[in-house]
């Protein structure tokens, strides 16, 4: 009888503890979007319930041949599409607005292959950023309030994958077809349909690497609330400041793992907003009706991209200010300083490893990713756009000269 209570007791356990790691997992918004991010080759790493740590899946060699496969595929489709139409694209656009719509194609195809090729080469720092994550949320431990926002995450992220499908496969493609008065012929469709494919995967690096930016800066505010309300003891101390610099180390992890292809989406949305705004130029002497709906395109491409860089910025900026917050912490031990020598040596030897800490999120050690990359984006646009346009009326004077060109492209 004793011994079958033992065995209902420890099945009851073993039961209990595993409904509690599927609700961590469910209620995990890195391993929400790993879900996603590992098929596509983004990732390439697993959770493994066995030792409770993150390892490199099995298969990744087998998923990332299918993943280039089908985008090598994508990318032949298009270069035949390009080198069939080439000649009434350049005799609709112009010869630079030509080129530059070609070029913003070929970036969009080129990120895809980035990801793939960042996961590959930089798959030691992913691991290793996955599982530092894990050893500073197991010393700083959860409560009820993070995970409940850990939830929201989840579903806030499923609703974003959900949006970013719907955008380009629904929305997008359904605009290009009713502009076009339902005359687009398959093959464009066919065209529309592969860059929706390229916008959804980058879409999803985007959701990623937000994901990653969002659970360090609630560890880093779980360490300020803990910190706070430290009792004072050497031995806390000592175990909130590692986690503390853990999550530091983590901040550089990050950007060695996942910021290549971030300064990749950065480029093209300074390329994308130049090219949208040259098209939205060359138009100009369009009648109102039609140069109204180059302005609405205009907006449709280019607006959902600034928006999601401006998410990414704010989010890098503000994990930043929240490592910057916890060094002030350390004024709740001021009252103890003269009491606990230890506590104190702690404490000056916290302040000082934190002045020699990189609290900022470097896109590859090009630039800090922080707010002002919203107003570098923006001046090189205008820049480059003034440039275009000088190039532009060459164009048509040399035209003009010829005695050619076609109106559409008279300004």
């Amino acid at each position: 009888m004793i011994k079958r209570e033992s065995r209902s007791i420890q099945v009851c356990h073993i039961s209990e503890s595993s409904h509690t790691r599927n609700t961590m997992a469910n209620s995990d918004p890195l391993r929400t979007i790993l879900a996603v991010t590992n098929l596509l080759a983004i990732t390439l790493v697993h959770f493994d319930k066995r030792t409770a740590k993150y390892r490199h899946a099995k298969n990744r060699h087998l998923i990332i041949f299918i993943n280039v496969t089908f985008i090598t595929i994508l990318s032949i489709l298009y270069q035949w599409y390009v080198l069939s139409s080439i000649k009434s694209r350049v005799e609709l656009y112009g010869v630079i607005f030509g080129m530059l719509v070609i070029m913003d194609s070929e970036t969009a195809l080129a990120w895809s292959y980035v990801m793939v090729l960042n996961a590959i080469l930089k798959s030691k720092y992913i691991l290793k950023s996955m599982n530092t994550i894990l050893a500073v949320q197991s010393k700083i431990k959860s409560n009820p309030a993070n995970d409940l926002k850990r939830r929201r995450i989840v579903l806030l992220l499923r609703v974003w994958m959900f949006l970013s499908v719907f955008y380009y496969f629904v929305f997008i493609t359904g605009l290009q077809i009713f502009s076009s008065k339902w005359t687009r012929t398959w093959v464009r469709i066919g065209v529309d349909m592969i860059f929706a494919t390229c916008g959804v995967l980058s879409d999803l690096y985007v959701i990623m690497f937000d994901t990653f930016l969002l659970t360090v800066k609630m560890d880093l505010a779980m360490i300020k609330h803990r910190m706070k309300k430290c009792s004072k003891e050497a031995d806390d101390l000592t175990l909130l400041m590692e986690s503390y610099f853990e999550a530091m180390a983590l901040i550089n992890l990050l950007g060695k793992a996942f910021t290549l292809p971030i300064l990749f989406a950065i480029f093209s949305t300074f390329f994308e907003g130049t090219t949208q705004l040259y098209q939205v130029f060359v138009y100009t002497n369009l009648e109102l009706g039609s140069l109204i709906k180059e302005v609405a395109s205009f907006g449709v491409w280019l607006w959902p991209q600034l928006t999601k860089l401006c998410i990414t910025t704010k989010l890098a900026g503000s994990v930043s200010d929240e490592a910057n917050e916890i060094a002030l912490c350390t004024r709740h031990f001021d009252d103890c300083s003269m009491q606990n020598t230890k506590v104190t040596r702690q404490i000056n030897k916290f302040l000082l490893k934190n002045l020699h800490q990189k609290k900022k999120f470097s896109a590859y050690g090009f630039f800090d990713i922080n707010n002002s990359v919203i107003y570098t984006v923006f001046s090189s646009i205008v820049t480059y756009l003034v440039i275009l346009i000088q190039f532009k009326q060459l164009e048509n004077d040399f035209t003009n000269q010829n005695g050619g060109g076609n109106s559409t492209n008279s300004t």
